[in-house]
């Protein structure tokens, strides 16, 4: 059923194991990169990691940013508001970084693969900037160290945590290590294939949440009713993933970030309390952009139509990917679902198997003026 013909491929499925994991260095631009932080490391200088509001970018956030400071470096995280800046980098919070930490290394998680402009300010403004994502180039990269598993690395479909535990690993094996729960989180959350080294992440940081749960991690599974011990894949599917997300959908990512990096029960309970109650408020507005959208569909011809475009000024637009993805589930059919605020419309796509949704933003006569992500979704 899987494919394999071959007893050690077949094995080394079925057995996930740490040898399975790759050689960092194998990932074009690892040595690059990892030269950069290192002298960064010997004169001191600050790093500050520069995430994404979803699952995959908090972690990513969480992973590398613990990962540095066990390291001995100075680093610190900025998460852009979904609400206010959007996905990826921005000229107003490179500017903030830029004054707030000079000369600092700006090292980027799940995002910045087509950030060329605001890259290039970075570097105008002096910040000495390295990109690391997983989502599809442009037809130019950034003009900094670009690690991206589509450029030549033999596991091409890390998640973005996945491609954070590989610079650390690449900077300290031993102790990049026990931080594969984090990597293992996002890789499932963000819904990337369980194949290849992503199943061996998968399988040894279950292992390890199972084992021995960070306290931020044992407060989201308390919280999601998830008993220690009983971590699956289809229980971060479903139920740790979801309440890290509702930080960035409903409320604030930095929610989220805290309570993956607390140190104590005591600090992270709380932070998964206040998950809990906006992961409800993500399902009741899911449920009200859903009543919004089939009354829009009310009239619809679907056997003239190809795809499903739609938009509202007061839906939320951190939940419209969920809900397009709730919508091509019932139709089939690649949707897009838009927030209109003046002027400018923004939100998310999601696909069926078959269309290049990203290829299709890219194709258009007039592309969207910012947009991102994958064959299966992206969000304009």
């Amino acid at each position: 059923v899987r494919g394999f013909d071959d007893p050690a491929a077949a094995q080394a499925f079925l057995r996930p194991s740490r040898d399975q994991l790759a050689d960092p260095f194998l990932m074009p631009g690892m040595r690059q990169a990892a030269d950069r932080i290192i002298k960064a490391r010997s004169e001191g200088r600050e790093i500050v990691v520069y995430g994404d509001y979803d699952v995959d970018g908090v972690t990513a956030t969480a992973l590398l940013t613990m990962f540095l400071k066990a390291w001995d470096v100075r680093a610190r995280h900025y998460i852009p508001s979904r609400h206010k800046e959007g996905y990826g980098l921005n000229e107003e919070a490179i500017r903030k970084i830029a004054a707030e930490s000079e000369g600092a290394l700006l090292v980027t998680v799940d995002c910045g693969v087509t950030a060329l402009t605001e890259i290039a300010l970075a570097k105008e403004l002096e910040l000495d900037p390295i990109v690391t994502d997983h989502h599809r180039p442009g037809d130019a990269l950034p003009d900094c160290p670009v690690l991206n598993p589509l450029l030549g690395y033999p596991h091409p479909h890390l998640c973005g945590a996945g491609v954070a535990f590989k610079l650390c690993q690449a900077l300290d094996d031993a102790l990049a290590f026990p931080f594969i729960d984090l990597a293992a989180l996002a890789t499932v959350a963000d819904v990337v294939p369980l194949t290849g080294e992503n199943r061996a992440i998968t399988a040894l940081g279950i292992e390890r949440m199972n084992a021995d749960p960070r306290p931020g991690v044992a407060a989201l599974m308390a919280a999601a009713g998830v008993a220690k011990g009983a971590v699956t894949s289809g229980k971060i599917a479903f139920q740790l993933g979801p309440r890290l997300n509702a930080g960035g959908r409903v409320g604030d990512a930095v929610r989220s970030l805290r309570l993956l990096t607390a140190q104590t029960a005591e600090e992270a309970g709380p932070l998964a309390a206040e998950l809990e109650k906006e992961n409800a408020e993500r399902k009741k507005l899911e449920g009200e952009i859903l009543s919004g959208a089939e009354a829009q569909l009310a009239d619809f011809d679907f056997s003239k139509k190809r795809s499903i475009v739609l938009a509202d000024e007061g839906w939320n637009a951190g939940v419209l990917g969920l809900a397009a993805s709730r919508l091509v589930e019932r139709y089939n059919l690649p949707t897009v679902l838009l927030r209109r605020e003046g002027e400018t419309l923004h939100g998310s796509c999601r696909s069926i198997p078959g269309i290049d949704i990203h290829g299709a933003l890219s194709a258009v006569s007039e592309p969207p003026t910012r947009f991102g992500g994958h064959r299966q979704a992206a969000g304009l």
